[in-house]
């Protein structure tokens, strides 16, 4: 069988793809490494502008609602000494949610749209026959990378050093709102001089009952960030819960901030692997969901044409 199109790496951007040309009819495969979902440096915020933009390519977040995720209804953003707080209108909100069930959720839209999916096995190389790509055995005419924050051609330069992310899921009774999220960018001068930058902020967000999302987003990789993240964590997170307690350990990756193509890269690109994260706004679900969309639109236009 030859598909219309392969996408490598079934996150938010890659599902969105596959989503989105599934349902016009073309046939899509979608080619994920891990054996199952799991969890993701990611603060699990998916803003109020990223549940309408699902919403104009009719995928109904509030599913998610019935799934454990937390209707988040007000904000904190705390700068320079000032707290800005901030209430959604009647009929909006954002969700928290933990990627796990995001990217299931996601999935789902995709295969019921009638896209295929393989969990479990790893894409080292695609070659090209004639006009057509091979990925691990299956044909296609169109393929994309949406691996993420890493490099898939070993060859690639990088232009820049790219943002870095780390996060953890705690469990406890919090002394603060369920239905709030808190951003704190006034961390800059209360870090050691080395990971002194006026963009690196701090997170927590509820993602579920008595569950949240603690984390800390960094402009460029430093030294000693796990240090910075435990500070934080000790000053902003520890004293607004009853009996904290980790349920997944912090961990750190780079995020999408670079093109991890080096610009060599043959295939259509997609979400961080595009260097489409925005770590300044906490919105990195939003781009993912837009480069998603953009992708699909490319592909679909140069099907189209083909078949002309």
């Amino acid at each position: 069988m030859v598909y219309d199109c392969i996408i490598i790496g079934c996150g938010v951007s890659g599902s969105i793809s596959a989503y989105l040309l599934a349902r016009q009819g073309f046939s899509v495969l979608a080619i994920e490494k891990l054996p199952k979902y799991g969890e993701k440096i990611c603060g699990g915020w998916i803003s109020h502008r990223s549940i309408s933009q699902l919403r104009q390519i009719d995928i109904d977040a509030n599913e998610l609602l019935f799934r454990g995720a937390a209707s988040i209804k007000h904000g904190k953003i705390f700068q320079y000494g000032d707290c800005e707080a901030f209430d959604y209108a009647p009929d909006q909100f954002s969700i928290g949610t933990t990627r796990n069930n995001f990217d299931v959720f996601l999935s789902e839209q995709a295969m019921n749209a009638g896209a295929k999916y393989i969990f479990g096995e790893y894409v080292k190389e695609v070659s090209q026959e004639n006009e057509l790509y091979l990925v691990n055995g299956h044909y296609a005419r169109k393929v994309i990378l949406a691996i993420g924050a890493r490099q898939f051609n070993k060859d690639a330069v990088l232009n820049q050093i790219p943002a870095f992310g780390i996060s953890e899921l705690v469990v406890g009774k919090s002394k603060i709102k369920t239905d709030t999220f808190y951003f704190y960018y006034d961390i800059g001068m209360l870090l050691p001089m080395e990971g002194r930058n006026a963009l690196n902020y701090f997170w927590i967000i509820p993602v579920s009952v008595n569950t949240w999302n603690i984390g800390m987003g960094f402009l460029t990789a430093c030294k000693n960030m796990y240090r910075q993240f435990k500070y934080c964590k000790e000053r902003y997170a520890v004293n607004l819960f009853e009996n904290m307690k980790t349920i997944l350990e912090p961990r750190g990756n780079m995020l999408g901030t670079v093109d991890f193509s080096g610009g060599i890269c043959p295939y259509h690109i997609t979400g961080d692997f595009s260097g489409t994260c925005n770590p300044e706004t906490g919105e990195g679900i939003l781009n993912a969901i837009l480069s998603g969309i953009q992708v699909a639109n490319e592909v679909t236009l140069e099907l189209k044409n083909k078949c002309s």
